[in-house]
């Protein structure tokens, strides 16, 4: 397992991500929070889904589910997420991808 390390601009984007959360009684969170672990979990073992990684102008890429691209590289077992790319409007109701 290694260790996951927002970069700023990824921090910004979940950041934004948990700002938008729909609902005032019944709200999205559960389902924000269930991504935001979904992809430190996968991002922390990338070892067993590397193979399912794609470099692109020198820039690695991983499809997290249905749930987002992340942009990382890996370093001393450090991987560093530098952005998030969602795969969905994050302004809308979060109720898939379980």
């Amino acid at each position: 397992m290694k260790e996951v390390v927002l970069s700023p601009l990824a921090r910004h984007t979940l950041d934004y991500y948990f700002e938008n959360v729909q609902g005032f009684r019944r709200t999205d969170m559960q389902q924000r929070a269930y991504h935001y672990r979904k992809i430190i979990n996968t991002m922390a073992n990338i070892d067993t889904i590397f193979e399912d990684a794609v470099t692109i102008n020198g820039n690695n890429l991983i499809e997290i589910d249905n749930i987002c691209v992340v942009e990382f590289s890996i370093k001393n077992d450090i991987v560093l997420i530098k952005e998030i790319y969602f795969n969905h409007n994050i302004h809308q109701w979060q109720e898939y991808n379980y």
